[in-house]
């Protein structure tokens, strides 16, 4: 009997290339500015005094804008929506800043829009030994003397551990009453150690505004080149009350980061304050001085 043996060879295919790396460091020339964020502001989230977050997903083109983009991370409904009316506005160098080409690859861009503070509180002093030495800023909303809805104030510089105890406190915190019966409030939390978790009482000194800037006044001064690198930043304002509740004499208290402008853009803001004339108790506010602290976010 014959056995007849028969090889057979198989061609082996070459194996799918791998998918191209996310870009991680794009290069952007173009990104949406402070007024381009409050024009897509998500309407039910700023009649509310809400923030709104979301997280776009997208296509870079050869051209470095952003196509097929998609948004499975929202809070609140309307987030994504207005995250990607911004997509169309991002534009990006062909190259990312490590030279790779970024023409079809991925891109993550988490997208926050935000309100500006109506009054400060004074800072909050929170005896709790694991957090010694850490100061949170929140940004709250107030409805009556309640707040809710807080978020980092600034670039967070400590753990998420430290931030929920912060939100835990403001949470419980009962605010004196306000001359405005819902708005936006900036919380200092400062952990201190010594002793079992106490609280020193919140102490809340609103002005009672007429005016004061708009979105789009802060959108025209931001630093060019901070708006460009999406940096954010903060600066604190120290004036003297006019007998109009006009402000002048404005000097800076502090500027986060330093040196970046936030400091002389925010002098430029203050004509457009002016508080009435009169305390809540019929006290004039002549002669008298006003911390502001003013907010300048980036597009992220």
């Amino acid at each position: 009997m014959t056995v007849m043996i028969v090889a057979v060879m198989l061609q082996a295919s070459a194996p799918a290339p791998l998918p191209a790396p996310p870009v991680t460091d794009p290069n952007w020339t173009r990104r949406p500015n402070g007024l381009d964020m409050a024009k897509a502001y998500p309407r039910a989230a700023m009649d509310a005094l809400l923030f709104a977050r979301a997280v776009l997903y997208c296509r870079v083109t050869e051209k470095g804008t952003l196509t097929d983009c998609t948004t499975p991370a929202e809070e609140p409904a309307g987030a994504g929506a207005a995250a990607i009316e911004l997509s169309r506005l991002f534009r990006m160098q062909p190259r990312a800043r490590d030279g790779s080409a970024v023409a079809g690859r991925s891109i993550r861009i988490p997208v926050r829009f935000t309100l500006p503070v109506d009054m400060a509180a004074a800072p909050s002093t929170v005896r709790n030994e694991a957090f010694v030495g850490v100061t949170v800023e929140l940004n709250c909303r107030y409805r009556d003397v309640r707040l809710d809805d807080c978020h980092d104030a600034q670039a967070r510089t400590y753990s998420e551990a430290a931030f929920q105890a912060a939100v835990e406190f403001a949470q419980g915190t009962t605010l004196p009453s306000t001359p405005r019966p819902a708005g936006r409030i900036l919380l200092p939390v400062k952990f201190i150690g010594d002793g079992p978790p106490i609280v020193t009482p919140t102490t809340v000194t609103p002005p009672m505004w007429l005016r004061r800037p708009t979105s789009s006044d802060v959108a025209q001064v931001i630093p060019e080149k901070t708006a460009r690198e999406g940096v954010s930043g903060e600066a604190i304002i120290s004036c003297v009350v006019a007998k109009d509740g006009r402000l002048a004499d404005c000097v800076v208290v502090s500027e986060t980061p330093v040196d970046a402008g936030f400091g002389a853009a925010a002098l430029k803001l203050a004509g457009r304050f002016q508080m009435q004339p009169t305390t809540a108790q019929s006290q004039s506010v002549e002669g008298g001085t006003v911390r502001i602290p003013i907010r300048f976010v980036a597009p992220n």
